[in-house]
């Protein structure tokens, strides 16, 4: 059975729909500089706070009178949380850096040199036959697909 609490949306999706959403309705992802993109996912990280202070506030309120943080608040919060990835993962774009993997990376790094824990994000590492091949997931061990020259290829498909 899949889990499925955290939804299903991968960073791939997001960074092949948010490009071709960008460049087909506004402009081209290169025709910002990262300062333009940065500046961006500022604006939308602060409109993100504006939602959390309000949210404070709401919390300090229901403390005084039993009442639930409102709906709408939350529901803010997650629209301003969205903006702030979509513009990230732009900004990601325009640099040429892959959001998912290293978001992954850092995520492993952390795990294992400051918290000594073995929690992990699988990792796509690389084929030796180009930089955006993939050849195996470094958590699991699952094969990746290999561009059809390379020789780490499996000679016959994973089972």
């Amino acid at each position: 059975m899949t889990d499925t609490r955290y939804g299903t949306l991968t960073f791939d999706a997001l960074r092949e729909a948010n490009v071709r959403r960008c460049e087909t309705h506004y402009h081209p992802v290169a025709d910002w500089s990262l300062t333009d993109w940065m500046t961006a996912v500022a604006g939308e990280a602060g409109e993100l706070a504006g939602v959390i202070k309000n949210v404070r506030r709401a919390e300090t309120e229901r403390n005084r009178n039993g009442h639930a943080i409102p709906e709408h608040a939350l529901a803010a919060l997650g629209d301003e949380a969205a903006d702030v990835v979509i513009y990230l993962d732009l900004l990601c774009e325009r640099a040429g850096v892959n959001l998912s993997d290293a978001v992954a990376r850092k995520f492993n790094r952390v795990s294992r040199e400051r918290l000594r824990t073995d929690i992990a994000l699988p990792v796509r590492a690389r084929c030796i036959c180009g930089p955006s091949e993939p050849s195996y997931d470094t958590v699991t061990g699952r094969p990746w697909p290999h561009c059809p020259s390379c020789p780490m290829a499996p000679k016959e498909p994973p089972r």
